[in-house]
């Protein structure tokens, strides 16, 4: 007997006890990976802030952001959210696979859009010599950067045989995925607009 997840989850859960628990644990783990590099980001975010709060011009006066091109990297990486999400969703239809990897390819070519942006922030940076801003500024572009790069590796591994039994990899490439988007969100906002 299998019991099926609530709606937008189309694959079934293991039926046996051992494999319900096993599930239970894989999903408690990735909850506290998230959580805990959740915390990461928002230190990194604090330390902005105090640092923001010893310099009476912060970010340097010198220094102009352009908001335009991380703007488009948001957008990119939401419509890249949206599409492994509706990809998850096509696994229950007929010819499921076709769909489900046009839409995750898709989804990993606009989150790689999305990362080559940050790789030009990132590289970027050192126009900004000398500042303490630069040195944070890289380093919270830099560590979301290379966060990105490591959860897109895994969406990639999902490819290679994705289908409804195999529930687990799709959930957690679509959950950290998630927290991609959310630790983006943090960042764009503490680093362009606040």
């Amino acid at each position: 007997m299998t019991k099926t997840l609530a709606p937008g989850k189309p694959y079934t859960e293991p039926a046996s006890r051992q494999e319900l628990l096993a599930a239970k644990n894989r999903r408690l783990g990735l909850l506290i990976f998230q959580v805990s590099w959740m915390m990461t980001f928002i230190c990194l975010s604090v330390v902005n802030w105090q640092l923001r709060w010893q310099y009476a011009d912060w970010p340097p006066s010198e220094i102009t952001l352009n908001r335009i091109f991380p703007s488009i990297a948001t957008l990119l990486l939401l419509a890249s959210l949206l599409l492994f999400r509706s990809a998850r969703g096509t696994l229950t239809a007929v010819d499921a696979r076709v769909s489900f990897r046009r839409r995750w390819w898709l989804g990993i070519a606009l989150g790689f859009l999305f990362v080559t942006i940050m790789a030009v922030e990132f590289f970027r940076a050192p126009m900004l010599v000398g500042t303490t801003y630069r040195d944070v500024f890289r380093v919270m572009t830099g560590f979301h950067l290379a966060h990105a790069l490591v959860i897109g590796w895994l969406a990639i591994r999902v490819l290679r045989n994705p289908s409804p039994e195999d529930g687990w990899a799709i959930e957690a490439a679509i959950k950290l995925w998630d927290f991609v988007f959310i630790a983006w969100l943090i960042f764009y906002a503490v680093l362009y607009w606040i």
